[in-house]
């Protein structure tokens, strides 16, 4: 294969993988997200163990007997302040969306300006994390919004750093009721009963960007390399698989080939300079020894980790794992 066309391909792909992973990135913990003035926060990272959580706390400070006063007050709160009044109002229910809801549930409550009297009342903020079912959430909440529209309510809509958000008053017979705002940002359901809160969440969730900080030229090479290699050493064989997935430590980037693999003597030694596998020796495949090692340097510059899975005969996986950006 043309060096220069792989070079090439291997940017061009690392731009494309980098995009990508953009909507991998997992959504920032809650403590990143909400503002200062947070009194209260419930936060669960997968919404399947929300239930779980509510029964039996989440982690020692939740477990505390003492808080289970306070849990259970906040829980009431929000079902009377919103989930009751919701479904009562545009027969909305929460379980009617469980099966978009796979990361983050956060349930929160803000000072808001509140300071002991009834005016202005704390407020409450929910986040609910669709993940990779986003454009499904997104499609939901417009027949949510032409539902309640067309059952006659009044909907008021403003946008919060370019985001539209609409607004649903909670008791349609009184004027001073709170209102739900909500909208979408990315993959995330930001609803609230006070727009100030949701325009610190809004920022927090717009502020990460590409879910890596990389340079793009070295992160370039590097995957060069592990392209070349993964070619190099599959003289019979020359299919290769990229990929770019979760990690538990940020943002994974596989590439696997079918060649002859690396022998497990021989895997601790492969990223260190001038180091080449006998069989590679011995087939007579041309290299320095030093493509790995600048891997592995590049890898490590940027905060990252490189896995290998290999088996002699059976082709070789490279993973660099990059941390996200929180």
């Amino acid at each position: 294969m043309n060096p220069r066309l792989l070079r090439t391909g291997a940017r061009a792909l690392l731009t494309g993988i980098l995009g990508f992973a953009s909507l991998l990135a997992t959504t920032p913990p809650a403590a990143k997200l909400l503002p200062p003035d947070t009194l209260a926060v419930l936060s669960v990272p997968d919404f399947s163990q929300y239930q779980a959580a509510l029964t039996r706390g989440v982690g020692q400070f939740w477990g505390d007997p003492a808080m289970r006063p306070f849990i259970e007050k906040l829980q009431a709160k929000f079902r009377a302040e919103v989930l009751d009044k919701l479904e009562r109002e545009a027969g909305i229910k929460l379980a009617d969306y469980a099966e978009l809801l796979q990361g983050q549930l956060t349930l929160a409550v803000t000072r808001n300006g509140w300071q002991g009297s009834t005016n202005p009342l704390p407020a409450l903020v929910i986040l609910l994390d669709a993940r990779d079912k986003g454009d499904p959430l997104r499609t939901r909440l417009g027949e949510l919004r032409k539902k309640i529209t067309d059952a006659g309510a009044t909907l008021k809509t403003e946008t919060l750093r370019d985001v539209e958000f609409t607004t649903l008053p909670l008791d349609a017979d009184d004027p001073k009721a709170p209102s739900i705002t909500f909208g979408q940002v990315g993959s995330v359901l930001v609803a609230g009963t006070a727009t100030r809160p949701l325009d610190r969440v809004v920022a927090g969730l717009q502020g990460g960007g590409l879910p890596v900080l990389a340079d793009s030229a070295a992160l370039g090479n590097a995957l060069w390399n592990l392209l070349d290699n993964a070619v190099k050493y599959s003289p019979e064989k020359h299919t290769v698989h990229v990929s770019v997935g979760r990690h538990p430590n940020g943002v994974a980037i596989a590439v696997a080939d079918e060649g002859i693999g690396i022998p497990a003597r021989e895997q601790k030694e492969v990223f260190r300079r001038f180091v080449r596998g006998a069989e590679s020796k011995r087939l007579g495949i041309k290299g320095t020894g030093l493509g790995l090692a600048m891997v592995s340097h590049i890898v490590s510059a940027h905060g990252g980790a490189i896995e290998l899975e290999s088996e002699e005969g059976a082709g070789s996986t490279l993973r660099v794992v990059l941390p996200e950006r929180v």
